[in-house]
């Protein structure tokens, strides 16, 4: 997802990052890289959460922490799903239970690395 976004993620930045809201994303708007994940198939629903915002993912399997940048959020199945931009660029999809959000980041969380 985003083609194209400012790397390294930093504090004067993250704000800036492209978001998809406002309507679910399509199949289309995936292949576009124009949005990471589509919940329409699974009945998906808008989310009234406010992108982009800043938070602290766990890998459930190593508990290794990587600081993110949610930039996606739709309702599916009961569940909210985040797509994020982690800080050294990678992306990943997940759920809002696995997030920790981080409501006033500083420039540590932006140069935090995983354990």
């Amino acid at each position: 997802m985003l083609k194209t976004f400012t790397r390294p993620i930093t504090l004067d930045n993250w704000k800036k990052l492209p978001v998809f809201a406002g309507r679910l994303a399509t199949k289309q708007d995936v292949d576009a890289y124009n949005a990471m994940f589509c919940t329409i198939e699974a009945g998906g629903k808008l989310s009234e959460i406010n992108l982009p915002f800043c938070a602290i993912y766990t890998e459930k399997q190593t508990g290794k922490r990587f600081s993110v940048v949610a930039v996606q959020a739709e309702s599916a199945h009961g569940e909210v799903v985040i797509g994020a931009i982690k800080v050294a660029g990678e992306t990943l999809v997940c759920t809002l239970s696995d997030l920790e959000i981080v409501g006033h980041p500083d420039e540590a969380f932006f140069k935090a690395k995983s354990p």
